[in-house]
């Protein structure tokens, strides 16, 4: 019977000391990754119409400065507030030719041919909202701003006419007339322009400290 009833004791203290076991925080070590923007690898490139088939030429401008770049998780959250000054006289389309009357007949008949600026408005999935300076006039476009690994990227397609930049679009088509009449009678250069801003962020892998739960007896 004694030890019957010693049992019974031990197995109350046991279940006891068990009940009240208590959780303490033990903090874990996890990786996250964080994107960076990398000014070195930033490319903006451009495709303009000319003919009445409406023949694509494609070119870069070579000096554009973004800045208010935030290093985030997300790579498109990087550029959410970024601002940007693009340089129309660095323009580049592997013609020198070329690229001397896009300067001195297209870019040289704006209000300011020596910038272009803007910033983002807003960045979504379903589409973005940039502000663009230009001729002069500011003006919001819609954009498409995503994400392929490190690699993000900004879509969108303007209407020069939208910034008022009729004269210097007559400007350049006539000084190009040759080289713009094609397959057609007359020259022909459209005011729509498609645009690609491409950059490459940097990746770096930091330790987040985080919690889980494990008992103590």
């Amino acid at each position: 019977m004694k030890n019957l009833f010693f049992v019974m004791c031990l197995t109350f203290v046991v279940a006891c000391n068990y009940n009240t076991q208590k959780k303490e925080p033990l903090l874990k070590s996890e990786n996250a990754s964080v994107f960076k923007y990398n000014p070195s690898s930033t490319v903006f490139s451009w495709t303009a119409y000319k003919f009445i088939e409406k023949v694509g030429v494609t070119g870069e401008i070579d000096s554009v400065v973004i800045s208010n770049t935030k290093p985030s998780s997300k790579p498109v959250d990087v550029f959410k507030n970024a601002s940007f000054v693009i340089y129309p006289k660095t323009t580049n389309s592997k013609n020198a030719i070329r690229d001397k009357k896009i300067v001195d007949y297209f870019f040289g008949n704006t209000k300011n041919p020596n910038e272009i600026t803007g910033f983002v408005k807003k960045i979504n999935q379903d589409s973005s909202v940039v502000s663009l300076v230009f001729n002069g006039i500011e003006k919001d476009l819609f954009a498409n701003i995503y994400s392929r690994g490190t690699n993000v990227f900004l879509d969108c397609d303007i209407n020069v006419l939208d910034w008022g930049a009729i004269f210097s679009l007559n400007e350049i088509n006539n000084a190009c007339e040759l080289e713009h009449k094609g397959e057609g009678v007359k020259s022909v250069l459209w005011p729509d322009v498609k645009i690609r801003v491409s950059s490459v962020l940097t990746k770096n892998i930091v330790s987040v400290k985080g919690a889980e739960t494990h008992k103590i007896n």
